[in-house]
């Protein structure tokens, strides 16, 4: 693919990303262009600071990945989580962006933990 960032820069982009905004909230939908849609009733935000690995290029992509578990006790609410948000604070704050999840159906007061490497944003590489 000729489109997309200089590898330089995705990596700088993704590791920005995460860095400015390590705040992380569920959604059972698509969180739309603002990230507010579809909330899952668990609505705080999970603290991911330093669950992340460097930004990392391969071939046509850069990936930045989790390299920690992350954990949610007692959801509230029986449902799937199928989408998450970043933000730059816990609570109000600025929308960075969204990613898809792939989880199991969850019960009210089931524990998720999704293991290390269990969520990467990946960015196109113009190549």
């Amino acid at each position: 693919m000729t489109l997309g960032y200089a590898p330089a820069r995705a990596r700088k982009h993704l590791d920005d990303m995460i860095t400015d905004a390590p705040f992380m909230q569920w959604h059972i939908g698509d969180p739309g262009a603002a990230g507010t849609a579809n909330p899952a009733s668990n609505t705080t935000r999970v603290d991911t600071s330093g669950k992340w690995a460097a930004a990392s290029t391969a071939g046509a992509t850069t990936t930045k990945a989790t390299n920690a578990s992350i954990t949610v006790t007692n959801v509230p609410a029986s449902e799937d989580y199928t989408h998450v948000s970043f933000w730059t604070l816990a609570s109000g704050g600025a929308y960075t962006g969204s990613a898809l999840v792939t989880a199991n159906a969850l019960t009210a007061g089931d524990n998720v933990t999704i293991a290390s490497g269990g969520i990467a944003l990946t960015a196109a590489n113009a190549s």
